[in-house]
């Protein structure tokens, strides 16, 4: 049981400090999601953009 919660609490403390990478990445997927799905789009109907 230490175990355990020593492991979240360590788990925990790893996920402040990198907070703002996970953010970074996060927002990095999702750009890329989204400019390909506006690249999807824009080779099927060359009109809309």
């Amino acid at each position: 049981m230490q175990l355990i919660q020593s492991g979240t609490r360590s788990l925990g403390f790893l996920i402040t400090l990198n907070w703002d990478r996970i953010v970074y990445f996060g927002m990095l997927g999702l750009c890329l999601a989204l400019s390909a799905y506006v690249a999807s789009v824009s080779f099927a109907n060359p009109f809309i953009l």
